[in-house]
């Protein structure tokens, strides 16, 4: 895992482990843009890190 690149893209960011990696990257001075279902979970991880930014999507959909 590089951590120098500047911006980084995580799928379902909002909890678990992709919370975990996200929460890392922006420890480490990344740009990092969280992808996830729930509006909720997003709201909570970016009160917990401002600088994250959300989006909300399920990306299952576009895989039917």
């Amino acid at each position: 895992m590089n951590l120098q690149q500047p911006h980084v893209l995580i799928t379902g960011g909002s909890e678990g482990i992709g919370f975990g990696l996200a929460s890392r990257f922006i420890q480490a001075g990344n740009d990092v843009l969280i992808i996830g279902r729930n509006r909720d979970n997003l709201k909570k991880a970016s009160a917990i890190f401002p600088r994250l930014r959300t989006f909300v999507n399920d990306i299952g959909i576009l895989c039917h």
